[in-house]
């Protein structure tokens, strides 16, 4: 036996002992290093302290008022990108799975009604991003598709939710003093990112969401409104309206007392008290609302998943940048911790905008500690990681947590996170935000009960995976909150995104570039093009294979085809919400189009909505070429 210990054997054999014992090395000091990170409570200078001390502790008074009136527009767009997303399968089928009850419409019917209530949708966000003088004709527009759907008495738990959102909307619409200038880039302009340099846009300033806070900051963003403000109220947000009254520690704070809610029946809930808000996040009793189901209640968390998906499941939400859909993930959990609150402690309208802000301020605090995450993403859907981390985080703030329980919070959020890209262009898709805002309310709820986790989970941990799991090149740093003079928003730098079709939000260059070729072959009115004109056609896009889609098969896969929406664009001029029906995506012509189509990926154009750009080169079949070109914030005019 002793040979085996000699020589080349006995090297051979370290070998095979040292490769076999490196890995448990390996092992063990990850397991001190964990270990280590549990034992010891990170000081207050952590990013992670840093993050749960913001939460906890930003004022009111931070926030300005453009981040006051672009939060409210964000809502109402929200809101309104709901209702339309409760007409889809995947909400249906959503709901169906958390409620077991799924009424059964003829397929023709529904098919019908969907299609005006796209139209609807459509109207309504051409309010949202449209010059004053173009309201009138598009609010006549909507009153007709209003009272036709109001005709059919099998929607009837759809139309007096529309109709009550259409009489906000015009509320809203009354007021369009210009934003203030602002030195954030802006989008392209087919994606309507709201307020870009010098342009109006509609302040949403009524007595709907007339907010209570001080005089000064009362009069920055609803100037005509000169009443006490008795009875002002945030129906449209959690169905409550506000009367006088004092919250402990908030002076001269108006209370949001129940009353005829938007979206739902009147939820009874204890007076007296605050009960254990936890006891809510699965009980059999529906308390929170659902978008488009007006006599439809849930419990929070499957209302706050159901409507969530109800918000992407046409990617038609906000967006943002870096690239994420900020509002889907937070607006459902606190409307429905809102409806999980008894009347004595209902939210005020300003602190339900605070908390709303905290979370989307979150997400773009942490998107900006990453390059990667600047890019269109290849691993995580980013709402599905950010999304979750913004929603607990608005929730513990609307719960009040102490600095330690909202770190806890984001800490739990963190192991609640993260849905791979693989699902995009699927039905899966929606699901995404949908646990996002589900899975953050029930993280600060957790929180709230004493439920810890990893102090350091938003620090780089040598050896420890965290938040930085999620992004190769996230570089952390504290988030500090500002003296009393206020803390600056990252909303107040950088608007949100409000989309003109729904879609992924790189579709709006290629179908712009492509829209401005159609303009030089059909002119500027009505008509198409005919395939028998094109002999070739050339897209120069950034490289990003789930977004590289030659022939959708279905709705979901053409809203995220480069492909689709180029040729959808050259032929009709635009893409609206109609483009994404079974009969639009099967039409010959369209067809025809789509083989014609080769795709180039320059080096100079990256997979980052901060500096791509879409080009569409269409060969005639005479010989000429038309070229369009579409970057950040200017459309370059089709050319021979």
């Amino acid at each position: 036996m002793s040979q085996w210990f000699t020589g080349a054997s006995k090297y051979t054999l370290y070998s095979v002992l040292q490769k076999t014992i490196r890995p448990v090395w390996a092992v063990r000091g990850l397991h001190k290093s964990a270990v280590e990170v549990l034992r010891h409570p990170a000081p207050e200078d952590t990013v992670t302290a840093s993050f749960g001390k913001f939460i906890s502790e930003v004022k009111p008074q931070h926030l300005s008022s453009v981040v006051l009136h672009r939060s409210k527009r964000m809502v109402l767009d929200s809101i309104g990108v709901g209702v339309i997303g409760s007409t889809t399968d995947v909400f249906e089928l959503a709901l169906q799975h958390c409620q077991n009850d799924l009424t059964i419409v003829d397929p023709a019917e529904k098919l019908l009604f969907t299609k005006k209530v796209l139209e609807f949708g459509w109207t309504v966000q051409c309010l949202l991003c449209s010059e004053p003088d173009r309201h009138p004709p598009l609010l006549e527009k909507l009153a007709i598709q209003q009272q036709w759907l109001a005709e059919r008495p099998w929607v009837s738990h759809f139309v007096p939710q529309l109709e009550e959102f259409k009489r906000v909307l015009e509320r809203f619409l009354q007021a369009t003093p210009s934003d203030p200038p602002t030195t954030s880039l802006s989008p392209p302009q087919s994606a309507n990112i709201a307020c870009s340099i010098g342009q109006p846009a509609p302040l949403l300033a009524s007595p709907e969401l007339s907010l209570d806070c001080s005089d000064a900051t009362r009069s920055a963003y609803a100037p005509n409104h000169q009443q006490s403000y008795e009875g002002t109220r945030l129906a449209l947000f959690t169905g409550t309206r506000g009367g006088r009254g004092r919250r402990k520690g908030r002076r001269g704070s108006q209370r949001l007392v129940p009353n005829q809610p938007l979206i739902g029946p009147e939820p009874k809930l204890p007076s007296g008290p605050e009960p254990d808000l936890t006891w809510h996040m699965y009980a059999p009793d529906d308390i929170s609302s659902v978008y488009g189901r007006r006599g439809t209640r849930l419990s929070p968390t499957l209302a706050a998943f159901v409507n969530g998906v109800a918000t992407h499941s046409m990617d038609f939400d906000d967006t943002w940048h870096p690239a994420t859909h900020p509002s889907g993930a937070v607006l459902p959990a606190v409307l429905a911790l809102s409806d999980m609150m008894s009347a004595n402690s209902k939210p005020s309208g300003l602190d339900f905008l605070l908390a709303f802000n905290i979370g989307i301020e979150i997400q773009g605090r942490l998107m900006r500690f990453s390059n990667e995450a600047h890019n269109i993403p290849k691993r995580f859907h980013p709402p599905s990681v950010v999304g979750t981390m913004g929603s607990a985080a608005a929730c513990a703030r609307l719960l009040s947590l102490d600095p330690s329980q909202c770190s806890h919070a984001l800490a739990i959020a963190t192991s609640l996170s993260g849905a791979p890209m693989a699902n995009a262009a699927t039905q899966s898709k929606p699901l995404h935000i949908g646990n996002a805002s589900r899975l953050g309310l029930e993280a600060a709820l957790l929180a709230s009960r004493g439920l810890e986790a990893s102090s350091l989970v938003l620090d780089a941990v040598t050896g420890v995976a965290g938040f930085n799991a999620f992004y190769e090149d996230y570089v952390p740093q504290p988030l500090e909150l500002s003296n009393d003079d206020g803390h600056m928003f990252l909303l107040e730098e950088q608007d949100m995104g409000f989309k003109r079709f729904p879609a992924h939000l790189g579709m709006h260059w290629v179908a712009d570039a492509a829209a401005s070729v159609h303009k030089i072959l059909v002119g500027f009115g009505p008509g198409t093009v005919s395939p028998a004109q094109v002999q070739d056609i050339l897209l120069r896009v950034p490289k990003s294979k789930y977004i590289n889609r030659p022939f959708p098969d279905s709705e979901h896969e053409a809203r995220h085809s480069f492909q689709f929406n180029a040729c959808s664009a050259l032929l009709d001029g635009e893409v609206t919400v109609q483009s994404f029906t079974p009969a639009a995506i099967r039409r010959p012509d369209l067809l025809a189009l789509l083989s014609r189509v080769r795709m180039e990926h320059p080096q100079d154009n990256p997979a980052n909505f901060n500096s791509m750009y879409g080009e569409v080169q269409v060969t005639l079949v005479g010989g000429d070429i038309l070229k369009g070109r579409q970057t950040l914030s200017t459309v370059t005019g089709a050319t021979r």
